[in-house]
Formats: structure tokens, sequence, C-alpha cells
């Protein structure tokens, strides 16, 4: 029997219109007995529609008969959750004997350091990454617990109990767990694909973008790394940029917006031509329309009310943004691009170098060759 989850999941890609060409591109890399590109960076504003591109595409790879496997950042936000989580979702599509052995071992030196008798077992949780794996977590009260006044006390106790080597891969297991990663992927690799899907790029830690650059020279090359966000993939990608192919996701086209709206119900030509006027093609602009449309809310696709669709779009857009932020706004709104020097020299040092990385990663600021810019139905709603 089908879950909840994977009914609403079918219903969205009912749902889905437009990125046709970028679809059908990506089926094409996919045929290839050696790909194309290892390496598929996806980039977009805030709205332009990555996330649902990625569900898009991982359907494409399981209708291939490929592995795919789907990681969000802001979820998985340090290497040793990626492995978990890629571990997680490889288990029942290819032998992760190797990961598996590593676990277990990790595993059983928790329960030895649990059931040891000079160290509590609420201390050694407060070390342990067993709970990822799916360890077992014990309780002692805390008048029986011995005390500890800081981690410090918790790794002698532990280094103390247990051998040396045992004690590293207790308080790091991430370079052997990498290893046995790589190990059982490449097993696979040697003659199938196997595809993993990042999303929200902007927000991938430092940590993690860099185990990702040092994880791909050690796979093969039916690897394919599908990376999704409002950045294009740091500098310390470069030494990959032969196999590196960035596709700048645009606004949809005026059949795409009349395609998504008859999936929901709405076949009115002059509709459909009102919203895409109005959102000027973001996905995201079309479905805050199809909501208003869909509520009873026509009023505000008159032309005397476009301007406040726009202005509904972009609150959903900025959220919570502080009033120092916003000030920094209304001058990078009032500018046809902007960089960290330029606004340094107008506003001074303090508020911009606080500020500028938040701004970075805001949902309508794009890329400019001169360095950032406002998306255009932002720039005049700030």
């Amino acid at each position: 029997m089908p879950k909840i989850k994977d009914t609403v999941e079918r219903r969205q890609k009912g749902l889905f219109a437009g990125r046709t060409a970028e679809i059908e591109q990506f089926q094409q890399w996919l045929k290839s007995g050696s790909p194309m590109y290892n390496i598929i960076n996806y980039v977009g504003i805030g709205g332009i529609g990555k996330t649902t591109l990625l569900t898009m595409l991982t359907d494409t790879c399981i209708q291939s008969n490929i592995v795919a496997t789907r990681v969000d950042v802001t979820e998985q936000a340090d290497p040793l959750n990626v492995i978990i989580a890629l571990w997680h979702q490889l288990q029942a599509k290819i032998t992760t004997s190797e990961v598996d052995r590593e676990i277990r071992r990790y595993l059983d030196i928790e329960k030895q350091l649990q059931t040891h008798r000079d160290i509590a077992p609420d201390a050694v949780n407060r070390m342990s990454k067993g709970a990822l794996f799916g360890g077992m977590r014990y309780s002692t009260p805390t008048s029986l617990a011995p005390r500890t006044s800081d981690n410090a006390d918790i790794l002698r106790s532990i280094y103390t109990a247990i051998s040396r080597d045992d004690a590293d891969y207790f308080v790091d297991p991430q370079e052997k767990l990498t290893a046995a990663l790589v190990k059982d992927m490449n097993v696979y690799l040697e003659n199938k694909h196997i595809c993993i899907m990042i999303d929200t790029y902007e927000r991938i830690s430092d940590s993690l973008d860099r185990w990702l650059v040092s994880l791909l020279p050690e796979l093969e090359d039916l690897l394919i790394l599908v990376i999704a966000g409002r950045d294009i993939i740091s500098e310390r990608w470069n030494d990959f940029e032969l196999v590196t192919k960035v596709v700048e996701l645009q606004e949809f086209e005026l059949s795409d917006t009349r395609k998504l709206l008859a999936l929901n119900g709405i076949t009115s030509s002059e509709v459909a031509e009102q919203v895409h006027t109005i959102t000027g093609g973001l996905p995201l602009g079309i479905k805050l329309c199809i909501q208003q449309i869909q509520t009873g809310r026509t009023e505000l696709l008159k032309n005397a009310d476009r301007a406040t669709v726009v202005e509904e779009i972009t609150k959903s857009l900025i959220r919570d943004v502080s009033p120092n932020l916003r000030d920094l706004l209304e001058l990078c709104a009032a500018l046809h691009w902007f960089n960290k020097d330029m606004l340094i020299a107008i506003e001074g040092n303090e508020p911009v170098n606080s500020l500028y990385e938040d701004i970075r990663k805001l949902p309508f600021i794009k890329m400019h060759t001169n360095g950032l810019t406002l998306h255009d139905r932002a720039r005049f709603h700030q």
C-alpha cells in the first residue's frame, strides 16, 4: 500500500510544468556510457523551482533504473550527517557492506563505553554519534552518574577505558566512514551510474563543501553529482571545471505558465497572460497567483492591483529580514548592480561587513558580472 507521502508526491508531479528542456538535456546526459559531465550545477534565484526540478530529475533517474539519492544541506549540515543520509538511501539499492561493518564497529564501541563502570552513559551520549546510526541511548539518573566537569574529562575517561584506536574512531568516525562509503559506491560504479542530488547549496557549510570536493576524485567516473542552489559552486571546485556544467534556470515562458495554470484547473488565456505579466514567469509567483485565484481573490489580477500581487511574492521571499538589512537592501535596490566594495564606499565598513553575507543568501539575489543584483520583481518592493 502506498503511504500518504507517496500520494502527495505523485500528485505534485502531476502538477509539474516547465523545465522540459532541462529534463530532456539531463536524460541525454544519463544515456551516455560515460557521463559528459560529472557535476551539473543548477543555479537560480529563490522561487525559480530548483527543488521541484531536483524532484523531477530524481524521478527521471528512477525511470532510467539509475540509483539516485537526495541531500538537503539545511537538514544534513555536516559531512557525517551526509554520509549517514547517503547510507540510509543506498542500503536498499546497492551493497553497503563496508559502511555496514564500520557502523557495527562504532556501535559496539559505544555499547562498550555505555556499560563501562567508570563512565556515565549520559556522559558518553554527549560525545557519541551513535544516534545517527540507530544506536541505543542509555539514561542514568543524575544522582548515580559520576560528575564530569566538561568534555575534556569525558575524553580522558574514554581514552582510559578503551584502546586509542577505538577511542579515536569513537570521537571522530568521519574519515573511516568516508573511505567505506567510497569503497561501496565504487564497486557499484564500475558499471552503473549513481546520481547524488544536493539541494540548497547556498546554505552549505564550509566543512561540507570541502568534504564533497575531497570526495569526488576518489569516486569512479560514472558518478553524477547534481547541485542546485542560488550560488554557483565555490572556487574550490575549479579543478573539476572540465567535467562541470553550470545551468542557469530562467523564468517560465508564457506557454509554461499556461500549462501550470491548466494543470490547476485554470484555462483562461486572459488570466494566463495576466499572471505571466504580473510574475514575470517566476514559478513561485505563479503558484501564489494560483492560490489567490482558487480562493476567489481574482481582483488581485486586475491591472490596478498587480503591484499587490508582486509585493506578496516579495514578502514571501524575504520573510524575516532585520531592519538594518532592509535599509541596506533599499540601497541595493537603487543600484543596477553592487558588490561589497561598492557598498562599503557608500555605507562604511560596519554595516556592510556584518550584513553582506546575509544579502548574498537572500532568495531574490542573483549573480551579476560585476557582483550581485536584485531580481527585477523584488527591486521595487523593498
